[in-house]
């Protein structure tokens, strides 16, 4: 493959990465607002496919060894043990609350992402294992002891959508990135209005909760049948993000992608922040229109300012830092990395501090 082409193709993968990133963000930001009907409909669009998405995405950008490998899966744990820790210490100080094994809010991401990188070479292997895990996937919704301990119901709910993005060929993935502008528009919308429909008809016909839509047990035989829906709705919307997602260089998008995991890891506590704000200047009910405007200036300020390189290259050496702490030989000593160390030290006593003060 050409220079020209590998860097296309670069662009498009990160175009796809950088518009999902920006619909986890803006839905972030109005989970808490499904009282207003509009944006529950939003919200409900959003959740329906964006996940699904992403895991097709990361599996595919998992096919490389060094993806795979003990330096790349500390370095996803040290992410982990940094933010998901912060917020184990928020809400230990703001609640009074302690989990050390259910990730907080959207950090379980990252457990899933090692668990399906370490799993997923023999998985590919196994004869019929996206039916298979399609099957599973559906069943472990019974299973409410599975639950989110390590987030291993998300774990198996979405590993259909990982292994199939992993199986998917590089040869497919380029074909759909050189589709002709005009067929693009034509195919691409015509899906996006199916999907778009499909998800309204579903909203009436199904009771969509936030339990289902992040794949969280079942309470009852009728959310299987949204679980299938949203498989369904989520594979052609799959389909549609790779007809319709241009191979150019895009601004903001194609940068938010690129360093799509700085945005996912430092922008959870702003949506947090953003609800006590909107309270305070608009009331307990604001509009739609209110909501809506403030959200997406607040998403694309946030992809803005953490989809920078300079960003990502910092995230990057604090999480290589965390790879040396838990094997030596992952990385290089400096003065910089030993201060990164201490931070790692500090967050640790912080944790075992509070969580010891909170059992006593």
């Amino acid at each position: 493959m050409s220079e020209n082409a590998q860097r296309q193709r670069s662009n498009y993968l990160d175009n796809i990465k950088g518009v999902l990133i920006l619909l986890v963000v803006f839905g972030h930001f109005l989970l808490d607002y499904q009282d207003n009907d509009i944006i529950k409909g939003i919200v409900q669009l959003i959740y329906l496919f964006h996940m699904p998405a992403f895991v097709f995405i990361s599996g595919y950008l998992s096919k490389s060894t060094n993806s795979r490998g003990i330096v790349s899966l500390l370095k996803l744990f040290s992410a982990y043990y940094i933010f998901n820790g912060l917020f184990l210490v928020l809400n230990i100080i703001r609640d009074g609350e302690v989990s050390v094994t259910e990730p907080y809010l959207s950090y379980w991401y990252l457990i899933a992402m090692i668990a399906w990188r370490l799993s997923i070479d023999v998985i590919s292997k196994i004869k019929y294992a996206q039916p298979l895990s399609v099957l599973l996937a559906l069943f472990v919704g019974f299973c409410p002891e599975v639950g989110d301990v390590l987030a291993m119901s998300r774990i198996v709910a979405f590993y259909p959508f990982f292994l199939w993005g992993y199986r998917f060929s590089r040869e497919s993935m380029q074909k759909y990135g050189e589709i002709k502008a005009a067929k693009k528009l034509c195919i691409g919308f015509a899906l996006m209005a199916a999907i778009a429909g499909a998800g309204v008809l579903a909203g009436q016909m199904l009771t969509l909760t936030d339990a289902n839509l992040t794949m969280e047990p079942y309470t009852g035989w009728e959310e299987l049948a949204v679980r299938v829906v949203m498989f369904v709705i989520s594979t052609a919307a799959i389909f549609m993000l790779l007809t319709i997602t241009t191979d150019r260089k895009l601004p903001l998008i194609t940068m938010a992608g690129r360093n799509s995991l700085s945005v996912f890891l430092l922008h959870r506590i702003f949506p947090l922040v953003y609800i006590k704000l909107i309270a305070a200047v608009f009331g307990e009910a604001p509009s739609a229109v209110i909501i809506l405007s403030t959200a997406l200036v607040c998403t694309l300020g946030i992809m803005l300012v953490f989809g920078l390189d300079m960003v990502n290259r910092l995230v990057n050496r604090i999480t290589s830092v965390g790879a040396t702490v838990i094997c030596p030989d992952a990385g290089q000593q400096s003065f910089g990395n030993s201060v990164i160390k201490a931070g790692y030290l500090v967050l640790t006593l912080v944790m075992l501090g509070l969580i010891i003060y909170k059992f006593i």
